[in-house]
């Protein structure tokens, strides 16, 4: 948040993900423990491996995540990017714009994916102790 208000969406985006990563990691450690023995994997890999535990009823925030880290590929890698090789003002105006939209909309998915996590977790637990 502190990044968004700052004016460095990059910075904000790049925080999200670390956010999200480490959310989904807590989630698969708890539900699948045996999937983060080969240690670290990517986001969009943690999202899959989430996605493979939950019935699908149950995946729109992952689906939501999985489009956002899309979106953000684009920021992230977008900065060293460049299509022509000569970027002009307008080209970075509209890069940082869509840089902004892509770390609000991450601030709120944050958000979604930890109560996500909390709930499913929960969920879990009270499955396997009813069993």
């Amino acid at each position: 948040n502190e990044s968004i208000k700052a004016n460095f969406p990059i910075e904000a985006v790049a925080l999200e993900e670390c956010i999200v990563a480490d959310r989904l990691r807590s989630f698969l450690r708890s539900a699948k423990p045996l999937c983060l023995k080969d240690g670290l994997l990517s986001t969009s890999r943690l999202i899959d491996e989430s996605k493979k535990i939950v019935p699908i009823t149950d995946r729109c925030v992952l689906n939501q995540t999985k489009d956002w880290i899309r979106r953000r590929n684009s920021v992230i890698h977008g900065v060293i990017i460049s299509k022509t090789g000569e970027e002009s003002s307008n080209d970075n105006h509209e890069f940082i714009e869509e840089a902004k939209k892509i770390a609000n909309t991450g601030m709120g998915l944050v958000r979604q994916l930890d109560a996500w996590v909390r709930r499913t977790k929960r969920d879990l637990n009270k499955r396997a102790k009813d069993q």
